[in-house]
């Protein structure tokens, strides 16, 4: 009991400091491995990004800024932008990069915090390869569902510049204003691609933990304004650890909440969490028999790539 004590306990500092914007070490035992660590790694992802949406609204800026600023804005910037512009924006690339640079050694980073805490028996080595790759592959999907809504905010922008005949300057006043450049939309992505960076170092070390038979759903009622009503329904089911949830009153099913597979609707600024489902007889095992079952979960992993 006092492994799914300590594990719970886990969790919910890492939900509290991404709810408060606070310092998730400082709720953390001090004895986990990768505490000190895991704050700076937030914090990171969310300036880089931050960094990145600057970087890419200037570039948009400036090529406008060869056009006069009393000019007005016509379909030919429109076809510059369907083109030139969006054609060779950099964004998706960098922010596949970044994803991979930052989310992996987050996700490392709670593995190690989370499977101590499960059992200090059998502490975290290495990602399965599948896991790895599965991680990756998200970055780009991400990147690109990005880049689409930034691309529809400036065709919007645009769309209204030619409709009201303003000028090329007050095109690029409205872009430098609109939200997909903020730091609050890094700061909501950033939030939000950390919690599922923790949806999936939950999967991977319950999965590489042996004491852990299955995970259950629960729902933290930390959404604002409408909390899902089908995330609501979900509280408390249980799954073994290898198979899908079936989330109610929708045709998706998912291994974790947040599974970057989910639609949109199911996804974002979804706060769930699954909890470890603890067997008492194997966590008793020996070392040895525990480390056995571990590499035989990380060898199936690699069977599935």
């Amino acid at each position: 009991m006092e492994s799914i004590n300590r594990a719970l306990q886990v969790l919910n500092a890492i939900l509290k400091a991404a709810d408060t914007d606070g310092n998730i070490s400082d709720d953390l035992p001090d004895d986990l491995p990768g505490a000190d660590s895991l704050q700076s790694f937030f914090e990171e992802y969310e300036k880089k990004l931050a960094k990145l949406l600057r970087k890419q609204m200037k570039y948009y800026c400036k090529a406008l800024s060869a056009y006069g600023a009393e000019d007005i804005v016509s379909e030919e910037i429109l076809n510059l932008f369907e083109e030139d512009l969006f054609i060779n924006d950099t964004f998706e690339n960098d922010m596949a990069n970044l994803s991979n640079e930052v989310l992996l050694p987050i996700i490392i980073a709670l593995c190690e915090i989370i499977m101590e805490s499960l059992d200090p028996d059998i502490l975290f080595e290495e990602l399965s390869e599948r896991t790895e790759a599965d991680v990756t592959e998200w970055g780009v999907t991400l990147a690109a569902f990005i880049f689409l809504a930034t691309r529809n905010g400036i065709l919007g922008a645009i769309s209204v510049a030619i409709t009201g005949n303003l000028t090329v300057s007050a095109l690029i006043t409205a872009l430098q204003d609109l939200r997909v450049f903020s730091r609050g939309r890094a700061s909501s992505i950033a939030k939000n691609e950390v919690l599922t960076a923790l949806s999936i170092a939950q999967q991977e070390s319950y999965g590489q933990s042996p004491a852990v038979t299955g995970k259950m759903w629960v729902h933290t009622d930390r959404q604002e304004g409408n909390p899902r009503a089908n995330h609501q329904k979900m509280d408390g089911v249980e799954v073994p650890v290898d198979e899908e949830f079936e989330i109610e009153d929708s045709n998706e099913t998912c291994m974790f909440p947040r599974e970057p597979k989910l639609s949109p609707a199911e996804r974002m600024h979804c706060h769930c969490v699954i909890f470890p489902v603890i067997d008492g007889l194997t966590i008793v095992l020996s070392k040895e028999d525990k480390e056995a079952l571990r590499q035989q979960y990380i060898a199936e992993r690699r069977l599935k790539k």
